[in-house]
């Protein structure tokens, strides 16, 4: 599977926005606009330079296949996981309140009418399905 290069750059709109390329497209993946994390050192621009280089991280070692989440220091997550109802193998990002868990990544599925997919309890979702609608 083409897991892509993940990068990195403002969008049309000047947004950071974290891209995949692949060899068929370039498409965004999300866009960082929250200013929640601001304060504390974390403006969208570095939240997109440090996501984008956890995606790559983990597709460059193969273990790109799912986006999970989690709770760590009481705080929701998202991870990636190279299993469906895996544990966090790389910690992506905080969860930014409103949004859920769940919100969030119905947001990064493409086709929003597909149910979200559950493990145990678990959203998750498969990496494919976040670039193939």
């Amino acid at each position: 599977m083409d897991q892509g290069r993940f990068f990195c750059e403002k969008d049309k709109n000047g947004i950071p926005t974290t891209f995949v390329e692949t060899s068929q497209e370039t498409q965004p993946v999300i866009r960082w606009k929250s200013e929640i994390f601001t304060a504390a050192g974390y403006d969208p621009e570095t939240r997109c330079q440090q996501v984008s280089l956890r995606f790559q991280q983990a597709a460059s070692n193969g273990g790109l296949r799912y986006l999970i989440s989690e709770k760590q220091n009481k705080q929701s997550v998202i991870c990636i996981s190279d299993k469906e109802n895996g544990t966090c193998n790389l910690k992506l990002f905080d969860v930014t309140p409103p949004d859920t868990v769940e919100s969030v990544l119905r947001k990064l599925q493409p086709n929003a009418s597909k149910p979200l997919e559950q493990s145990g309890g678990k959203p998750y979702l498969a990496i494919t399905e976040l670039r193939n609608p």
